[in-house]
């Protein structure tokens, strides 16, 4: 019984002093020296939203397909840009009936044509994003690859080459977490700003979700 207690002891000690190393260690990190990484790769996405036209309702969204080559850059400690560019599906539909009849045969035409329909886009995006977790994840060692809650603000520039241009953002929360050392998977929600100004200026607020799956270069 005497060893037995004895030996439980020792391992009590030897645990408190390998608990108590650790914890002067991650205490002792400077904060200064915890920043993000600079990271770049390729990924896939896919995202839906609402239909500016109908925000909030379910029966009325447009799905993007994404494919793209990015490249996040530190700006801080946990503040950071994303840049990325590539190839974008859109694919706008209705799940219910009802559009209104405007007595124009060829304006019903044109606005069936424009909400189920299948359209691609390439893309240019500015994302300043703000890890807001990054410092604690990283004491923690879960910060891999830059994982953790954001913020971010993208900016996008679309256009099919030929005939339009368009900007949009995005403002979005999500989270980001390493599978690998070399891949990740992210995913967000976000509320897009659409800006009307064909027959009277107003604004809607469209929901967005996406889910992204990346491979670091």
């Amino acid at each position: 019984m005497k060893y037995q207690t004895i030996t439980v002891l020792l391992l009590i000690s030897t645990f408190t002093t390998l608990f108590a190393q650790q914890e002067i260690f991650l205490d002792n990190t400077p904060k200064e020296k915890i920043r993000l990484n600079n990271v770049r790769g390729i990924d896939l996405s896919a995202s839906i939203m609402s239909d500016e036209y109908y925000p909030f309702d379910p029966f009325y969204v447009d799905i993007h397909y994404q494919f793209n080559y990015f490249q996040e850059l530190r700006l801080f400690s946990s503040f950071g840009v994303v840049l990325k560019g590539g190839m974008k599906m859109n694919r706008r539909f209705i799940t219910k009936g009802g559009i209104v009849d405007t007595g124009d045969s060829g304006t019903q035409l044109l606005l069936n044509s424009l909400i189920n329909s299948t359209y691609g886009e390439a893309h240019l995006v500015v994302e300043p994003r703000w890890y807001f977790s990054y410092f604690y994840r990283y004491k923690a060692g879960n910060a891999a690859l830059n994982s953790g809650w954001y913020i971010g603000l993208p900016v996008e520039l679309n256009s099919n080459l030929t005939s339009y241009i368009s900007f949009s953002t995005n403002p979005t929360l999500g989270f980001r977490q390493a599978i690998t050392k070399s891949l990740f998977i992210e995913g967000g929600l976000g509320v897009m700003p659409v800006f009307h100004t064909y027959y009277i200026n107003s604004t809607s607020y469209c929901p967005t979700a996406s889910l992204k799956l990346a491979y670091c270069l």
